[in-house]
């Protein structure tokens, strides 16, 4: 038999159109909606998460990223498997870390 044949590919008869950029604003809107998502339902995933919100996940990507980047929001887990969780109380302050002293 011969080796695998190469399939030609057909152009795209309409150009992709790709959507506006979306602003600050609608940005960091999107980012309270999802931390407050998060602080009232704790680890779950991304896909509940975006359903409560009535947004498609792929439009939190950005958003996700930048609330993790800020130290709002904790993954754990990878991909389909990831949970998201609240790093900061619901009040905006940071969650206290409490030293334990080891006893030698």
């Amino acid at each position: 038999m011969d080796g695998p044949r190469k399939v030609a590919r057909q152009e795209r008869k309409t150009p992709r159109v790709q959507s506006p950029s979306r602003s600050a604003e609608e940005l960091a809107r999107l980012e309270e909606q999802f931390h407050a998502a998060v602080c009232a339902a704790p680890g779950e995933t991304m896909m509940v998460l975006a359903a409560r919100l009535g947004i498609r996940s792929s439009c939190l990507a950005v958003p996700v990223k930048r609330l993790k980047r800020a130290g709002r929001v904790r993954i754990v887990g990878q991909r389909n498997g990831a949970r998201y969780f609240p790093m900061t109380d619901g009040r905006g302050s940071k969650t206290k870390l409490v030293a334990v002293e080891s006893r030698s």
